[in-house]
């Protein structure tokens, strides 16, 4: 009977997400209009979320959500965090569950330890979801080399960590240049560590498959995107390889491939490297063909150029 209230309970905030419980992705079609508009409104989201106006960023999300397009796992996240942090525990809970319900394979080992979801602890829907997700963890990973999987949480980690510390010192405290060097010193550090920890895992295992270490995989693009010229031309195959096997977003290597060619004076294809203007805009690095960028970039799950700019530029 708890199991049978706690289905209908999501039903409805599936409802209040803009989706249909019974029919959760055969509406997500051909929505072009939708979708630019959607991905404008998570773009605005985003925004107010940084300069933490959480109350606006919570309002943007929910515009985003009811326009009837699948919202994206991550957003359905990040919709959460912005109604948390402005008091709206409801809604923070019913992004939460709606990604939990239109979305079979999430979980979070680190979701307790998400300072922005600090203030749902207290209440009985937090250990429902944590048990939910800790559930799926347990069923899911059943045949996880859990060794590797470690290894490359840990290798992830320490890439994103100083990251975040760096960026967050940039925008607290701009006149502290000892606190930013320290980061940014620690930054290097943890890449140089983690690039001989990736590099071992590509040339003992080759790309290591989601079927035993789940999402954990993204680490080896995160450490690898920003090493060397010769690394990434080295290993771009085995990215190629994963994402036409769906392990690996089809952006991510288009990202990879434009820098190689900026790196080499070529012209990119995708335009996802971008260069400041004499006005301080942003735009794209010299582009192969602007006629067909955005044919390009849609073959490669990218949006079209000027609403990629107009994002970037909005930041």
């Amino acid at each position: 009977m708890k199991i049978k209230r706690l289905m209908v309970w999501i039903a409805g905030i599936l409802i209040t997400c803009g989706v249909s419980a019974n029919n959760k992705t055969a509406e997500y079609g051909n929505q072009q209009d939708s979708t630019t508009i959607y991905n404008t409104l998570i773009s605005k989201a985003d925004s107010c979320y940084m300069k933490q106006n959480f109350e606006l960023a919570s309002m943007f999300f929910d515009k985003a959500f009811s326009l009837g397009v699948k919202p994206v796992d991550k957003h359905l996240y990040n919709g959460a965090c912005a109604a948390a942090l402005s008091g709206d525990e409801g809604t923070a809970f019913n992004r939460l569950f709606a990604r939990v319900q239109l979305y079979p394979q999430w979980y979070s080992d680190q979701i307790n330890q998400d300072r922005d979801l600090l203030s749902l602890h207290t209440s009985p829907k937090w250990e429902i979801l944590c048990d939910t997700l800790q559930a799926r963890k347990t069923f899911i990973e059943r045949n996880y080399d859990h060794a590797l999987k470690d290894r490359l949480d840990s290798i992830h980690y320490r890439d994103q960590t100083p990251r975040h510390a760096y960026l967050a010192a940039l925008r607290s405290v701009p006149q502290d240049t000892l606190l930013i060097k320290t980061r940014l010193v620690e930054m290097q550090r943890n890449d140089s560590i983690n690039q001989i920890e990736v590099f071992d895992i590509l040339d003992s295992y080759g790309w290591p498959s989601s079927e035993i270490v789940g999402g954990s995989n993204f680490a080896i693009w995160e450490v690898i995107q920003h090493t060397s010229l010769e690394a990434i031309e080295k290993y771009l195959p085995l990215f190629h390889n994963a994402a036409a096997n769906g392990e690996l977003n089809k952006s991510f290597v288009a990202m990879m491939e434009d820098r190689c060619d900026m790196w080499r004076n070529r012209p990119q294809k995708y335009g996802t490297q971008l260069i400041r203007n004499d006005n301080g805009e942003s735009v794209p690095y010299a582009l192969l063909d602007p006629e067909k960028v955005d044919t390009w970039r849609k073959e490669m799950e990218l949006p079209p150029l000027q609403e990629y700019l107009e994002q970037m530029n909005r930041r």
